[in-house]
This record gives C-alpha cells, structure tokens and sequence, in this order.
C-alpha cells in the first residue's frame, strides 16, 4: 500500500494575498494526488469551511474526513482510497486534529494533527490532554505539522516549556518519531510522523526535490503496511517476559526489517531501544 503522510499546506505568499488556502489549489491537488495514486492523503492547514463539500475536494475514489477550524485557515484532512475501509473515530473538538480508523488486519488507526504556532496556552492544554486519550493498546499512527522546531526527536527533548510537555506526552504514549529529514526549507523538521507500531511503516522519503503546490514544506511519503503482529496474535500472556527460546526468529527478523528501512530507526538510538522493545514485549 502506498502512502503519503503529508503535512502538505503552508503555502508562500504573493502579491500581498495568502496563497494557503486549498480552495484555490483544488484543481492542481487533484491533479497530484490522482497522478500519483495514493491511498492515503493527509493535510494540515486545508483553510476549508462548511461552503466546500467534500466531493469537491477529490470528487472520486477518496472518503474524506475533516475537522475545519471553522473560521479562517487551519483545518486538517485525510483522505482515503475508497477501496480501503474505513471509519470516523473522532472529529476532536477544540484541537485541529481529526482520528479514523482502517480496517485492517489489525486494525490501525490514524491521526492528522496541526499545532498552530503561537498557539495558545489553552489549546496547548487540550493538546495534550487529546494526545493522552490516544490508545496505547491499538494501532497508531498520529502525523502532522506540530511547529516545534526547537525538539529534539531523537531523545524527545526540547527548549520551550510547551515542547518539552509535547515531548513528554507522546514518549508517555510510547511513541517513536519516524521522519529523520528536515520537513521545511528552513531547516526543521516540523511534519512528523510517530507511532507505537514502527514496523507498519517503511520508506519513510522527504521529498525535498517537490515543493508541492508552492509550499514551503516538503511532501513525505512512507508505505504503509496492512499486516503486523499484535498481542491477539501471539501466545505470551498480557506483562509476561518473553521467552526468546520459543520465539518465532524468522518473523521477528521481518519485524526487525521493516524497522531498519526508516531513517529514524538507524540513525536514533532511542528509537532503537523504543522499537526492540514494542516486539520483545508482544
């Protein structure tokens, strides 16, 4: 299954008029989203409202979901091949983040998030309030623009007093960050994608050749994988050591694969430790 987990929109501007609005970019999205065929679109900063239906955003072969600020720019959006089932979990209120559901084998779900810069103090609270509601025994995927460029992913350390909490909340949840590469031309890495099952993802790729749609963000696309071993498909009991002597080598060996193709898996020790320690504790 091919993937882009893609904080796509934070246009440059021209002429004095704000050029990050994905209404007046909808048929040159349609044109790469169709030429590139993904099954999984996601965007941050959509600036849509409720005069825009959703067919008019990819009119075939996508569900959208959304969760629009509702007052101008922000918004989030994952679109999904309509071949893949799929379901709304929550349309989060008071934070621009939306979750789904994909049903496959196990389950796996995905959260598209924005964290506006300069955002304030109460919505920093409800952030990270919504980040410890993500549940830790499923599945997940939670991506986005999260605008701390002062972090550290690779020890989930940071300068400011709210990245440091939004580091703290997403290492409570066991998360690993995948994305190794600046995401902006600035420099930071701000479009991250992190999750609690690595081995779901690999070729995890920066575009820095593609500015799509003028955008001062580079596209990254990943692959997503339909099938992973969860604790229903294992026989040690719940918070039982694993017995290594009995373990399944060759399938512990593809786990192990699909981990080292990320970037963020070599170059991050920590990530290392995090990843070894999801599957061992299977």
């Amino acid at each position: 299954m091919k993937v882009p987990f893609k904080t796509l929109y934070r246009y440059n501007d021209f002429s004095g008029e704000s050029a990050r609005s994905l209404t007046n970019k909808l048929n040159k999205f349609q044109s790469y989203v169709y030429s590139k065929a993904y099954d999984i679109v996601c965007i941050t900063e959509t600036w849509l409202n409720e005069m825009i239906n959703d067919n008019e955003i990819l009119p075939e072969n996508y569900t959208i979901y959304r969760n629009d600020r509702g007052t101008r720019g922000g918004g989030v959006l994952i679109a999904v091949n309509s071949n893949i089932p799929s379901k709304l979990i929550t349309r989060h209120i008071n934070t621009e983040m939306i979750t789904i559901e994909l049903d496959l084998s196990p389950k796996l779900q995905i959260s598209c998030l924005y964290i506006p810069p300069n955002c304030s103090v109460e919505y920093q609270q409800f952030l990270l309030r919504t980040i410890h509601t993500l549940p830790t025994q499923d599945d997940v995927i939670l991506l986005g623009d999260f605008n701390a460029p002062d972090a550290n992913w690779s020890t989930f350390s940071a300068n400011s007093a709210f990245s440091t909490s939004l580091c703290d909340a997403l290492l409570s949840q066991n998360f690993m960050q995948m994305v190794s590469q600046p995401t902006h031309k600035k420099g930071n890495t701000l479009d991250l994608i992190l999750t609690n099952a690595p081995f779901r993802l690999g070729n995890i790729c920066v575009v820095r050749r593609e500015r799509f749609l003028q955008s001062d963000h580079y596209p990254v696309t990943a692959d997503l994988y339909s099938t992973s071993t969860s604790q229903s498909h294992l026989n040690t009991k719940p918070n039982e050591p694993a017995q290594l002597n009995y373990a399944d080598l060759p399938k512990l060996s593809l786990h192990l694969s699909l981990c080292i193709e990320s970037d963020a898996y070599i170059t991050s020790l920590l990530a290392t430790h995090q990843c070894l320690g999801m599957i061992l504790r299977m």
